[in-house]
């Protein structure tokens, strides 16, 4: 036994779980030894309850804590976030922290707030990363390390569990079942250490010691005491703990001495999964694992598939050879285009046809956590990395640009560049919009058709008013239907509500789960081969994404589906009729029975998954729709949901409660306020329309604020402009005059030339808003 120990129960067993895999739960104890930025050590306890009673005077008579939070959050919540939120951002730490590096996690289980796990792991030579399991990403990654904050954490933007009503109800509450589920799982089979935490939240006992835990059996799970009570040693001996009786500074320097034993067998692990992981990267050999497809599949469901690639079945236009010479050149690139305008394609096509001496990887939509990760992976190496929907994290963008070995062609809507050019404008690289195409690239297109999609006639006389691959389709292709869900429903109800519910995630940029569909369907009332008959009979509707997918998402633990492709899940909700019941039907019970948790890269999902438009679309009864946006509201309570609430109420003419809506968003003081204040604007100008001149300018005079600050100023051009015209036409005056003025100067800004934060698509659109203002 250690002399830094009072006793040490296993050390052998422990030793080698410590090289071989272990999971950790950590509580307060385990972060006193770091620091925030006033070089204060994390509060534990009553030390925090003091520091609260300092800030809030009013519970200065309060000696329980968890009460003492419930009520300062009932009385001021965002400034008690503001405070944890300082307070328990790790500035400093004791280096010994750093020994963690070197054993085999497994997971991470922890009801601190704090960040210093991921500061520690900031300090990681190898590739090895914190997934945060809460936010509900589980995708191919075998370096990651799941990190379970059972309480929130400052990071991630989710309520923290500090109050009495919190830690009572933590265990039950929906969104946290994954935690626990996963907690049980762990404590039972796997060995696991105990690390500052005092054994009375009653989520991690209940999860460890309900009906289905089997903590009991597991004689690889060891408590770190720090100068224990008797009466604690031998609660814990009673239920089969091995007791190591210490600190966190006796368990770290052990670690320390114990470095070379541990160290070799961690570094081999990892060294391997290593391996592993870049091969992931790369795009799949053409052989004959390589499933092929015809060219009619492509022009149906208009998604590429690497054969379509390899075989040159779709026609490379000139976007390509543009793009292959500014790669050719060294410089990054970010391309953007409308929806349809065939980014992945292109994407593809230079994957596989561009020939340099630097290794070439793709990923699709990653994080910035995925882009530290491929950094420590390739080390110094010098790649050529290919990145779809690049915009989901904004971060991982910025970190691609300013990386001096990792040449960067980037992918994405132009709708996302927009709204992010002004975090990227400083940096150096090469845009090129790929919406617009050529009169031969069209023909290319309907020269590549099978004849019998074509249309007998192909009349393309107005090409040059929308020169798009977008309008060739629909000028050339036969028409499809999508409207056969009614008879779907009728003939198998539960494939149907299966088939739409996968339409809707996939239109939202995001593969749908097998969990997500058990959860959907109900976890109770089927089995899981009840749900692959349910899943089985949507047939050729949907697919199962395998290994050579573009999007690459395949997990060993369970299944992800998408329908045939994601143009096609957009068309089929799009050609839904306003008002149709199995769609809100399939809207209410995904918000009500699918948690967060499980939903693929929930981030990117959200951006498209309470829309507006989307809303309107299913519930034209006003009470209906206020019912589900309360529904979301329980899943993200968001400034996002209430902006989004606000404009579904002003598209049905509901204009109170539009600003009840639009005022609680405003609330929201960390969000961009410019993106509220505009909605606010347009909102209250559409209105006043028929009522109040003053009202009208006090909106526009918001939104002209709009235009002139906001760093995404071009979002807010087309919306002033077209309610100065409105203003005009109801209110013709010297003011409406200066309006029109500041309108044009506004666009004329928009359509420089050297304004690089605006699409080609934005750019049409303000084209034809100048004409009705010269018109005026």
């Amino acid at each position: 036994m250690s002399e830094k120990f009072e006793r040490f129960d296993s050390p052998n067993l422990f030793l080698d779980a410590l090289k071989n895999g272990i999971s950790l739960f950590c509580g307060a104890g385990f972060s006193i030894l770091a620091c925030d930025s006033n070089r204060n050590n994390l509060p534990v306890g009553n030390d925090l309850l003091n520091e609260l009673k300092k800030k809030f005077k009013y519970i200065l008579n309060y000696s329980n804590l968890p009460r003492a939070c419930t009520k300062i959050k009932n009385s001021d919540k965002g400034s008690f976030y503001d405070f944890l939120e300082k307070r328990f951002a790790v500035a400093n730490f004791d280096p010994l922290y750093l020994e963690i590096l070197n054993i085999n996690i497994k997971s991470i289980y922890t009801t601190n707030i704090d960040d210093l796990f991921y500061k520690i792991f900031s300090n990681s030579k190898d590739a090895r990363q914190l997934l945060d399991r809460t936010n509900g990403d589980d995708y191919n990654n075998d370096l990651k390390i799941d990190y379970y904050p059972l309480h929130g954490y400052i990071r991630n933007n989710k309520d923290y569990v500090f109050g009495a009503m919190e830690i009572a109800s933590v265990f039950s509450q929906r969104d946290n079942q994954n935690s626990w589920k996963q907690l049980s799982k762990d404590s039972a089979r796997n060995p696991i250490l105990f690390w500052g935490w005092n054994f009375e939240d009653s989520g991690p006992i209940e999860a460890m010691y309900g009906s289905n835990g089997g903590i009991d059996n597991n004689f690889k799970k060891w408590v770190l005491l720090y100068k224990p009570s008797q009466e604690t040693v031998d609660f814990l001996e009673s239920l089969n703990f091995n007791i190591i009786i210490g600190d966190t500074t006796s368990l770290l320097e052990y670690i320390h001495e114990n470095n070379e034993l541990i160290k070799e067998k961690n570094d081999e692990i990892v060294t391997s999964k290593t391996d592993k992981q870049l091969k992931k990267y790369s795009i799949p050999n053409n052989d004959e694992k390589l499933t092929s497809y015809s060219i009619k599949s492509y022009f149906l469901e208009y998604t590429p598939r690497w054969s379509h690639i390899y075989c040159d079945q779709i026609p490379k236009l000139r976007a390509f050879n543009k793009i292959s010479e500014n790669i050719a050149s060294g410089e990054d690139v970010i391309v953007i285009g409308m929806r349809c305008s065939g980014k992945t394609t292109l994407m593809m096509q230079l994957l596989v046809n561009n020939n340099t001496h630097k290794q070439k990887h793709y990923l699709i939509a990653p994080s910035i956590n995925d882009i530290e990760t491929y950094s420590k992976l390739i080390g110094g190496m010098q790649t050529i990395l290919f990145v779809d929907d690049c915009f989901r994290d904004t971060d991982a963008v910025i970190r691609l640009l300013k990386s001096k070995n990792i040449q960067v062609v980037l992918f994405d809507r132009d709708f996302n560049y927009e709204r992010q050019y002004h975090k990227i404008q400083t940096l150096n690289f090469k845009k090129i919009d790929v919406t617009a195409i050529e009169r031969e690239d069209s023909q290319k297109i309907i020269n590549a058709m099978p004849q019998d999609l074509k249309k007998s006639k192909i009349k393309m006389q107005r090409f040059l008013d929308d020169p798009t691959i977008l309008y060739t389709l629909s000028r050339s292709l036969k028409n499809q239907n999508f409207k056969f869900i009614h008879n779907f429903y009728n003939n198998d109800k539960e494939a149907a509500r299966v088939f739409l519910m996968i339409c809707y995630v996939n239109s939202c940029g995001v593969p749908c789960s097998f969990d997500m569909i058990y959860s959907f369907l109900g976890d109770e009332r089927y089995t899981w081969k009840d749900i692959y008959n349910i899943v089985d009979r949507a047939g050729n509707l949907i697919r199962q994404i395998s290994d050579e997918d573009i999007y690459n998402l395949n997990d060993s633990k369970q299944d992800y589906y998408f329908c045939r492709s994601q143009y096609l899940a957009e068309q089929i909700i799009k050609s839904i009729p306003k008002g149709n019941k199995l769609f809100k039907e399939v809207l209410f019970d995904f918000v009500l029975y699918v948690p967060q948790y499980k939903i693929c890269k929930y981030d990117k999902f959200r951006r498209s998954a309470y829309d507006a438009n989307l809303i309107s679309k299913a519930f034209i009864d006003i009470q209906e729709g206020e019912e589900f946006l309360k529904l979301c509201l329980e899943r993200d309570d968001s400034e996002y949901i209430y902006q989004q609430a606000a404009l579904y109420f002003a598209h049905n003419k509901e204009y109170k409660r539009a600003f009840s809506w639009i005022d609680k968003a405003r609330s929201f003081s960390h969000y961009n306020r410019f993106s509220i204040d505009s909605t606010y604007a347009q909102i209250y100008f559409d209105v006043n329309i028929d009522a109040s001149q003053e009202k009208l300018e006090e909106a526009l005079d918001i939104l002209k604020k709009c235009c002139e600050s906001d760093k995404r100023k071009n979002i807010h051009f087309a919306a002033f402009a077209d309610r100065v015209i409105k203003y005009h036409e109801n209110f013709p005056s010297e003011k409406s005059y200066e309006y029109i003025e500041n309108a044009k100067s506004f666009i004329n800004e928009g359509l420089k030339e050297s304004n690089k934060a605006i699409s080609q698509k934005a750019k049409w659109q303000l084209k034809d808003i100048k004409k009705k203002l010269d018109q005026l």
